[in-house]
């Protein structure tokens, strides 16, 4: 086999995310800003969540957690086949993360260590039920996380861009001095709150100063945000709400032509 090694640098493109994780706290408004977004659907799998913005969108919570696994890879398929548009936001993947542990639970059940686990009883909603989390030692946490990993990667086909919003949650640790200081973590369980974001091309902290929204791409010992494009760094303001109640978004900074 003839290796022929580059002689001249590789022209980068207009470094635009393909993936981007945007999180904030609930209600935070992450919903209504990227509802803005032109050729998006957004894959809404929340309870209510995107129910008071004008959207496209698609929504997956029919209550029965096996359902909602099955309309998912459904939807996924179709959109995998046709690629209707641009940009598909998934609303949340702190909801994924939370759906993982019953698809980790099947998938364990299908492989040949599994395959007595959960064996005769009647699905989720027996009271006999184990989840794969129960296994000793943590072992049972690979299951689920491979399940959302596999997902992560599918969904990279189903169109050219991919928004992924999560919640954050509240962690404390301890200062230099001591004391005990408030930190932002993605809500994401385990090694999927440092795999995710090592996959994606940008991480933004999305908060709001009164009528404006910002996202924030400068990481620091509280948050976790960054990424691989040029344009994305410091605090770009994304968002702000006009006396008439409407929000204008400024996506052109974040998505650039």
């Amino acid at each position: 086999m003839d290796i022929n090694l580059p002689k001249e640098k590789t022209v980068s493109d207009n470094g635009n995310p393909k993936t981007f994780l945007l999180y904030a706290i609930p209600k935070a408004g992450k919903t209504t800003i990227v509802s803005q977004l032109e050729d998006t659907l957004i894959i809404e799998l929340e309870p209510n969540g995107a129910d008071y913005v004008d959207a496209l969108k698609f929504d997956i919570n029919t209550g029965d957690s096996t359902q909602n696994l099955i309309m998912l890879r459904a939807l996924g398929d179709k959109l995998k086949a046709e690629r209707p548009y641009k940009r598909i936001v998934i609303d949340t993947l702190t909801k994924i993360d939370e759906w993982s542990e019953l698809a980790g639970t099947y998938r364990y059940m299908q492989s040949p260590q599994g395959k007595k686990f959960n064996a005769g009883l009647n699905g989720p909603t027996d009271s006999a039920w184990q989840s794969v989390h129960d296994l000793p030692e943590g072992y049972g946490y690979r299951h689920s996380r491979s399940w959302i990993m596999d997902l992560y990667d599918d969904m990279l086909t189903w169109a050219d861009e991919i928004i992924f919003i999560c919640h954050v949650k509240d962690k404390f640790i301890a200062s230099k001095t001591g004391d005990t200081v408030q930190s932002i973590d993605i809500n994401l369980t385990g090694k999927l709150s440092k795999i995710i974001p090592s996959r994606v091309d940008a991480i933004g902290y999305f908060h709001r100063k009164g009528s404006e929204g910002f996202i924030s791409f400068d990481g620091d010992k509280d948050k976790v945000c960054g990424g691989r494009c040029k344009h994305l760094n410091g605090t770009i303001k994304i968002s702000e709400r006009k006396e008439d109640g409407s929000v204008e978004t400024y996506w052109d900074k974040i998505y650039i032509k």
